[in-house]
């Protein structure tokens, strides 16, 4: 369960990043622009309407998808694999071949809120930490020139 968990709110992560990004004017040839957008991302993701708004529909996608007739997409595989196989019942969901599925939707909208605000706190800490990451790769940068500069001669 946790797993299912984990991974649906990754998920809402990779689709809430770029929703949240495009309401920024992101210009990835500003180095300002990426500590502005991830700031900008993390105002949305801690902001708690966006975060019920969010959770509200990942929890009424997860309902609809628990209903989802499986045989129309099953059955071709199926056919595939052992053209002698039984025909899968048009009604088989994934509610019917797991009942306790309908508390995945409940959990998402309880926890998915706590997840987002989990992502504003790791990318205000990225912000944070990316003028220090590029001052060290600056460093870094002359340093590799200087002895570059060094085996050369």
């Amino acid at each position: 369960m946790r797993r299912v968990l984990a991974a649906a709110a990754l998920s809402v992560s990779f689709v809430s990043a770029p929703l949240a990004a495009q309401e920024t004017a992101y210009d990835d040839t500003v180095a300002a622009s990426d500590d502005e957008a991830l700031l900008a991302f993390s105002d949305r993701m801690s902001d708690p309407e966006y975060q019920r708004e969010t959770a509200l529909m990942v929890s009424t996608v997860t309902e609809v998808l628990l209903d989802l007739p499986l045989a129309p997409i099953l059955s071709p595989l199926v056919e595939a694999v052992d053209p002698d196989a039984e025909p899968i019942d048009p009604r088989t969901t994934l509610r019917s071949m797991a009942p306790d599925a309908g508390i995945v939707s409940e959990e998402l909208e309880e926890r998915l809120p706590q997840a987002m605000s989990g992502l504003a706190a790791l990318s205000e800490g990225l912000a944070a930490s990316l003028p220090a990451m590029r001052e060290t790769l600056g460093r870094l940068s002359e340093a590799l020139d200087r002895s570059r500069e060094r085996l050369a001669e």
